[in-house]
Order: C-alpha cells, then sequence, then structure tokens
C-alpha cells in the first residue's frame, strides 16, 4: 500500500458519526460498562447459580417482558441505555460460573475463551474461503489435524473443522456417509435415478444416542424411524453388543444397508461409553461408515489415563464430533468434525457452482492453495461415480477420492461443509488450549471425573438413594460413567401391595418421578441447579430420576454441600409424606 493510501486511510479514522468519534472509541465506551457488569457478575460465582428473585420468573416468564421492556426505539437510546439493559439481563440470567450450576453438560466460560470470542465479533471475519480469514483458517486446519491426532486419527488426510453444533456435526457426518457409499444420491436424490439394487439405508445406533441423529436421519432422506435401528442398552448404559451384532446379522439377509453405525462415547443422559473397538470392527465387517458422537465424553482425550479408559477404538472411527464448549469450558458454540480422511468430507460436500466465492485460477491466493479453491475440478481425469451397494467403498478407486485433492492443500475450508458461511469457532479452543496447556485441560476433565466418583459415593453412602447404573471406585465396582450421577431417591413405601407387577411397576415410576421432580425443586429452591431425566424402563429404572452433572469448577467441597442439600430437602419431603399420611388416618 502506497503512503498516500496509508495516510488517507488514517486521516479518515474510520469516523462512525458526524462528532468524529472513532470506531475505536465508541467500542471503548460501549464495551468499559458491559465489562464491569460483567466482572461484577463473575465475581459472585460462589452465589447460587438461581436466585430466589428468578424462580417465579421460570415458572411464568411472560413476567419477564415487563422487566426487560424490550421495545425497539425509533432513535438511538446510547450507552447509558446500553449499560442499562446489560445490567437488567445479568440480573435476571442463570449464572452457569456459578458452582451450584450442576445441570447441564456445559457450565461457565473460561475466560480466554471469552476473549477469543469478544475477539472474533470485532473481526468479524467468515472461514469459508481463505482470502477473507488466512489466520483463523490456519489456526483452524491446525487445530483440526491436532485434534484427529489425538483422537488417533494420525492418516495422512486425517484432520477437522468446525461446526455450528455437535448436531450439525452428526448431520454432515451421517451426509457424508450417504454421499461417499452410494455418490449418484449427492446428485440425483432418493427418488430419481437411484440405482435399481439399492436395498434400504438404515443407521444403527444405540437407543441412548443424542436425539440429532434420528433429526439427521430425517434430513438426509433416511427417516426419522424407519431409518434408524435403535440398539438396546445394557444395565451400565452402553450399546448392548450382542443385540447391535444380531440386528446387523439380520440386516444381511434382507434388503437392509447398514449405512452408518454410530457409537456414542458419554451418552447424554448416564455418561456411558459404548465399546467402541468392539464396534469398530463390527463396522469394518459389515462394511458400514463408523462415526463416533463424542460431543461430550471427547473431553477424556485430554487425559492420558482417561483417554486409555475410555476412549480406546476412537482409531478406527472413520468420523468424530467433539464439542469444545461442553466439558472443556470453551464458550459456545465450538465444535468439531473430525475425520480419519478429509477427502470424503470433501467429495461429499464440494460444491460445483459458487464460482464467484471459491476462485479456483485466483494468483492473489499463494500457489500452495490454487488447489483448494477449485471445487469443480482437481485436475484429475473425471472418473465414473460407481455405487457402494456391494464391495468395499473406502477402496481408493471410490470417485469421491480419485477425484480429490489433498486436503492439506485445501485453505478454502467451506469445501468440506455444507455451509456458506462459518464462524471462526476454533480461535476460542486455541486461547483456552494455549493459556493452560494440555496438562491444564487434563487436570480439569480429570477433576469431573474424580468429583462425580466422590459424589456418587457419598449419595451411596447416605441410604436415602439408588444409584443408577455404577459408580467406579476403591471397592472395584465396574462402572462407565463419564461426570453425570444419576440416581432415585428410595421410596420408603413398598409398591408390593400392588395387585399386578404391571401395576407396581406403574405405581413405582409414578412415585419415582414425583420424588425427582420434589427434590430438583427443592434444590432449586435452594439455589442449585440439578436436572432430571427418564429411566429406561427396564433394570429397575422406573420413572424420572435425578441427574448431576459435573464440571471442571466441581471441587469436593461443592460436592459435600450439595449432598448436605440434598439431605436437607429429603427431610422436608419425608416430613411432608408423614403429615399426609397421618392426615389419612
Amino acid at each position: 500500500m502506497s503512503k498516500k493510501a496509508e495516510e488517507s486511510i488514517y486521516d479518515d479514522k474510520q469516523t462512525s458519526g458526524s462528532d468524529g468519534v472513532t470506531r475505536g472509541d465508541e467500542l471503548v465506551e460501549i464495551l468499559h460498562p458491559i465489562i464491569q457488569s460483567l466482572v461484577q457478575f463473575f465475581n459472585q460465582r460462589n452465589q447460587t447459580s438461581c436466585p430466589p428473585e428468578l424462580l417465579s420468573l421460570l415458572q411464568d416468564p411472560s413476567q419477564l417482558h415487563p422487566l426487560l421492556s424490550p421495545s425497539l426505539p425509533q432513535t438511538g437510546q446510547g450507552v447509558e441505555d446500553l449499560a442499562r439493559t446489560c445490567s437488567t439481563l445479568l440480573q435476571h440470567t442463570i449464572n452457569t460460573a456459578s458452582p451450584t450450576f450442576l445441570d447441564k453438560l456445559w457450565s461457565a466460560s473460561s475466560p480466554p475463551g471469552i476473549g477469543a470470542d469478544l475477539l472474533l465479533s470485532a473481526i468479524n471475519g467468515n472461514a469459508h474461503v481463505l482470502r477473507v480469514s488466512p489466520a483463523l483458517t490456519t489456526i483452524e486446519k491446525h487445530l483440526g489435524k491436532q485434534l484427529a491426532c489425538l483422537f488417533g486419527l494420525n492418516g495422512p488426510y486425517s484432520g477437522g473443522v468446525t461446526m455450528p453444533g455437535g448436531a450439525g456435526a452428526n448431520l454432515t457426518a451421517l451426509l457424508t456417509a450417504r454421499n461417499a457409499r452410494f455418490p449418484s444420491i449427492r446428485s440425483c436424490g432418493l427418488t430419481t435415478k437411484t440405482p435399481s439394487n439399492m436395498t434400504q439405508l438404515k443407521i444403527f445406533t444405540s437407543e441412548a444416542a443424542h436425539y440429532s441423529i434420528a433429526n439427521a436421519a430425517q434430513i438426509i432422506g433416511l427417516g426419522s424411524t424407519t431409518g434408524v435401528h435403535r440398539i438396546p442398552t445394557t444395565r451400565t448404559g452402553q450399546m448392548d453388543l450382542d443385540a447391535l451384532e444380531a440386528a446387523l446379522a439380520a440386516a444381511a439377509t434382507t434388503k437392509i444397508t447398514p449405512l452408518c453405525i454410530i457409537a456414542t462415547a458419554g451418552t447424554t443422559v448416564r455418561g456411558a461409553y459404548d465399546p467402541l473397538r468392539e464396534i469398530g470392527h463390527l463396522a469394518r465387517r459389515y462394511n458400514a461408515w463408523f462415526h463416533i458422537d463424542a460431543c461430550w465424553g471427547g473431553a477424556a482425550v485430554f487425559s492420558e489415563s482417561l483417554r486409555k479408559k475410555y476412549l480406546a477404538g476412537c482409531d478406527l472411527a472413520d468420523s468424530i464430533s467433539f464439542n469444545p464448549h461442553k466439558m472443556l469450558g470453551v464458550p459456545q458454540i465450538c465444535s468439531f468434525l473430525l475425520a480419519a480422511d478429509l477427502r470424503w468430507l470433501w467429495g461429499a460436500n464440494r460444491q460445483e457452482e459458487a464460482a464467484y466465492l471459491f476462485h479456483g485460477g485466483d494468483t492473489s491466493i499463494p500457489s500452495s492453495s490454487n488447489t483448494s479453491s477449485s471445487l469443480v475440478s482437481s485436475g484429475r481425469p473425471a472418473v465414473k461415480e460407481k455405487e457402494g451397494g456391494k464391495g468395499n467403498w473406502r477402496d481408493e478407486s471410490s470417485p469421491l477420492l480419485q477425484n480429490a485433492p489433498d486436503p492439506s492443500e485445501i485453505y478454502d475450508l467451506a469445501a468440506f461443509t455444507p455451509q456458506c458461511g462459518r464462524r471462526p469457532d476454533a480461535l476460542k479452543l486455541y486461547f483456552h488450549w494455549r493459556y493452560y496447556g494440555t496438562e491444564g485441560i487434563a487436570k480439569h476433565v480429570e477433576m469431573a471425573f474424580e468429583s462425580a466418583r466422590y459424589l456418587g459415593r457419598l449419595v451411596r453412602r447416605t441410604g436415602k438413594f439408588r444409584l443408577v447404573g455404577s459408580i467406579d471406585d476403591d471397592d472395584g465396582e465396574s462402572g462407565i460413567s463419564c461426570a453425570q450421577v444419576c440416581f432415585y431417591y428410595r421410596d420408603p413405601l413398598s409398591s408390593s401391595s400392588s395387585s399386578s407387577p404391571r401395576e407396581s411397576i406403574e405405581v413405582s415410576a409414578s412415585r419415582n418421578t414425583q420424588f425427582t421432580r420434589r427434590l430438583s425443586a427443592g434444590l432449586l429452591a435452594r439455589g442449585w441447579m440439578v436436572d432430571y431425566a427418564p429411566g429406561t424402563g427396564r433394570f429397575g429404572d422406573h420413572g424420572e430420576f435425578l441427574r448431576v452433572v459435573c464440571n471442571r469448577s466441581t471441587t469436593r467441597e461443592v460436592v459435600e454441600k450439595l449432598v448436605k442439600v440434598l439431605m436437607e430437602v429429603v427431610r422436608g419431603m419425608e416430613e411432608e409424606e408423614r403429615r399426609g399420611v397421618r392426615s389419612r388416618l
């Protein structure tokens, strides 16, 4: 740039109005009161996650409207109005930074991640093509490769890209699996010009798999019901291997093609880890794409001991979804789809149009990325597409692989996804990882796991609760819990007087649900947020149970306080039950 051009830019000062205030000055003026409010909010982290004044608003959200005054004015209200609005919002917001927030699979955002989020908003970049986000693209490519290798995907074409959430990662994995197996569907769809020998495509996954799998099956045209075969779980919450193998064997004798087998590394409710290696071998035997949903439990990959214990077999995966915004504490949204071979993602999602965006011959882009910008042709002769109904679709002769460039040379990252606009969310993990280091992140993850085991032991010792499953402990019990502890209140009234076993189960489920909801409400009234979930209806898991989700801020002290409060709620609940019995006498 010439000196004259530079002077012209800086003389203009990028003014935002006739008053001559620069954009930087305006940003400082706006951010100052917001940051002050945030600092005050975070400094209250030892307070409850749900203050008393919020309880009634949760029950009747319509009361929030007049408090927030969300009217949109005709004239600008300035900084003071934004400061007041920020203060009001924080007063009526759940404090996820409080140790008493044990409700969801995510909690407080890390300070370095917040800093990265602010930087991303200020830059307002887009990680779809290199020319508008060179630095952020480089960071995402590097992080994707590092994460893939951490999970054991060490091949020359392995790597990863960010996604707009774990559901988006699972969807893209299934879309890729479909197009890799049956390339013609990509252009012709499921209803026209599809191969005459094509059988019904089906996804095999656990009944405890995330609901996004069924949604994804619907979106890619398989159907959320007929396209998904749900395998029952064992008492531990893992996918039943025998049931999976039987279902696959049965499919082989019919017109059903196992398109994809999805294992879960850390289920949403119980935190169960499916037997990944065994499932991976079955996927190879039945020629199915092997995807691992590690959005939650994949955080164990940062700890060497936890990685060996829970994630053995990830190296067999074709794709893995992982959410750093969950257990790691990176600000939402930060999700990755990792692949053993990124060429599949390129082949399944490449655009044959949009030359206005992807410039294959643009000499302004470094020569090392020229191939990346060409989504129409890789310079190789076209290969006639063949379908993967029979034979090994992973063969290098696949048209998707034959026409794909080396992923390391692709810098227009939207080429790996169905997206166009892409927020450069990888920067949030980059800042987080740089700040804490691998060892620091490992300690955070181990803290969550250890706190869950400690809580499980304390809950069991009270004699008032019954654990769903078991917790790893020094007694040698076999458990597969991630960082969740699920348990029922032990109902002192037996349902043995019921006229039939079925009625007994129904009564038990109803009472379990009532007690669980009363416990959750009692905890909430005391500022502790703990959610609940339904049982499977098997193994004595009837009705809803409490589900406590530990995180990197859940210390032993927090666990002990929680159990103390739980017992207070139980005593009050039992007294209410006694009064109810006396009143009926």
